[in-house]
């Protein structure tokens, strides 16, 4: 065989060689995708009646993140909440000076000296499992005037504008990991700034939690 066509078959065989390759790859991580889903339920587990340490009473809520109909592993979660707005008017109006930031997954710390941090970002969730990520809670703190719904953002701002006084809002939630395509999701929130001691009474009257549309595709 000439060498320019010995040259020419040897190029061809080693690009045949990497395509496979690949191609065998990008199907292996086809084939072990992870199927992440998130939702917000108000009703237990998912939202509660607990006590802090000291006593006092707080009602929190939590997204549930699914990968349940995965075939791998997701890595590297994050969930934040990206967009809030004040619906007080004609127009949603977004709510000055708030920073999209990642909320707490439940449960989820690392020891920072003698400290326990809430973790932020979930480093994995294997095919098959789900978990909780804090949302918010409510805590009936009789050192204040009024009543605050606080996210549980992973820094908070010192302009407070986690801490949602009653009203109507509306928010974008976005559930992202190094292997899947980004999730978001919309919500209408209304809450009320009253306390009900009844679980089922603060969850059906005190707080609602519905999905809604982004801004420009609301009706």
């Amino acid at each position: 065989m000439a060498p320019l066509a010995t040259t020419v078959a040897a190029l061809f065989t080693s690009a045949v060689a990497i395509g496979i390759a690949l191609f065998k790859d990008n199907y292996e991580r086809w084939r072990r995708r992870p199927d992440l889903r998130f939702s917000l339920m108000l009703h237990p587990p998912h939202a509660h009646l607990t006590r802090y340490s000291n006593g006092d009473p707080v009602y929190y809520l939590r997204f549930w993140v699914e990968n349940e109909n995965g075939k791998g592993r997701a890595e590297d979660l994050e969930l934040a909440i990206t967009d809030l707005y004040k619906l007080s008017g004609a127009q949603p109006e977004r709510v000055a000076g708030f920073i999209p930031t990642n909320l707490r997954w439940s449960g989820k710390v690392v020891p920072v000296g003698t400290v326990l941090v809430p973790v932020a970002r979930l480093d994995s969730l294997a095919a098959g499992v789900s978990c909780h990520c804090d949302f918010g809670h409510i805590h009936n703190n009789t050192l204040l005037d009024h009543l605050v719904f606080a996210l549980d953002v992973e820094f908070e701002s010192n302009t407070f504008t986690h801490r949602l006084l009653p009203g109507r809002y509306l928010f974008c939630a976005r559930l992202v990991a190094a292997n899947s395509k980004p999730i978001r999701k919309w919500y209408e929130l209304d809450w009320t700034g009253k306390w009900s001691d009844d679980e089922a009474d603060m969850l059906e009257r005190n707080i609602t939690i519905v999905p809604s549309h982004a801004p420009e595709d609301r009706p």
